[in-house]
C-alpha cells in the first residue's frame, strides 16, 4: 500500500474543532482538534486511559461533545437527520465486535447489509467476496460462535467496510489476527482509503509506519503530531 502523495490536495471529510468531554470532574478531551482528508490514513496512539476510545466514542455517540462541533464533508454534524447521515457513512470497528454468535458468518454481514440497504447496495456476492477476502468463505455457514477470537476479528473488519464508508473508524484492528489477517487486513485498507478518510487507534506504531500519512498522540486530553 502506499502513501499518499499530499493530504493537502484532498477534499475534507470529517473535521472535529475544539472538543471537550469529561467523566464527572475529571476532564479527558482538552479542546481536540482534528481534521482527516479523503483517502487519508491516520494513526492515533496514546498510553492506556489517554481518551482515544472516548475521542471515538464522543465523534460517533449522539450525545456529542460537551463543547465543540463536529463537519462531515463540511457541513455541520448536528441532531437529527445530518447526524443519520454522517452515521450511516461511517465504519466502525470498536472492542466490542458487534457481531452476533448465534448467527452465521453470512447471515451476520447479510443482517448489517439489510440495515444499511438505504445507503448502500450489497449484494449476496459483495458478501461473499468480503468473506473470500477475509478467507472465511469455507466456514460461512458456521455460527460465528464457533470462529476463533481471530476469525471473528476478520468478520467484524468486513462488517466494518461492508457499506462501503466514507470515514472509517478501528480501534486496534490488527488484534488477534495472524499472518495472514494481518496482510489481508491492510490489503482491504488500501482499497479503503481510496475512497474513506481512515482513523486507526494503536498502540504498535510499526506496522503502520509504511502506509500512515500522519500519526498523532492523545496525552493529558490533547492530541500532539
Amino acid at each position: 500500500m502506499q502513501r499518499r502523495a499530499s493530504a493537502s490536495q484532498a477534499s475534507a471529510i470529517l473535521e472535529v474543532e475544539d472538543f471537550y468531554r469529561s467523566y464527572g470532574d475529571r476532564p479527558v478531551l482538552k479542546g481536540i482538534n482534528l481534521r482527516l482528508e479523503q483517502g487519508e490514513l491516520v494513526c492515533l496512539m496514546g498510553d492506556n486511559g489517554a481518551g482515544k476510545t472516548t475521542l471515538l466514542d464522543t465523534i460517533l455517540s449522539r450525545r456529542g461533545p460537551e463543547r465543540g462541533i463536529l463537519k462531515f464533508r463540511g457541513e455541520l454534524v448536528r441532531d437529527g437527520s445530518s447526524r443519520t447521515s454522517f452515521l450511516s457513512s461511517c465504519g466502525v470497528l470498536g472492542h466490542d465486535l458487534g457481531t452476533f454468535g448465534d448467527l452465521t458468518g453470512e447471515e451476520n454481514l447479510s443482517f448489517f447489509a439489510s440495515a444499511f440497504g438505504k445507503h448502500a447496495a450489497i449484494s449476496t456476492q459483495d458478501i461473499h467476496q468480503l468473506l473470500g477476502q477475509a478467507g472465511l468463505y469455507t466456514r460461512k455457514d458456521d455460527l460465528a460462535r464457533h470462529y476463533s477470537r481471530g476469525m471473528r476479528q476478520k468478520l467484524a473488519i468486513c462488517r466494518a467496510v461492508l457499506h462501503r464508508p466514507s470515514v472509517l473508524f478501528m480501534d486496534e484492528p490488527l488484534t488477534a489476527l495472524d499472518t495472514s489477517g494481518v496482510r489481508f487486513f491492510f490489503d482491504l485498507l488500501s482499497i479503503q482509503r481510496t475512497r474513506a478518510a481512515c482513523l486507526i487507534v494503536t498502540h504498535d506504531r510499526a506496522p503502520f509506519e509504511a502506509v500512515a500519512d500522519r500519526f498523532v498522540r492523545l496525552e493529558n486530553g490533547v492530541l500532539r503530531e
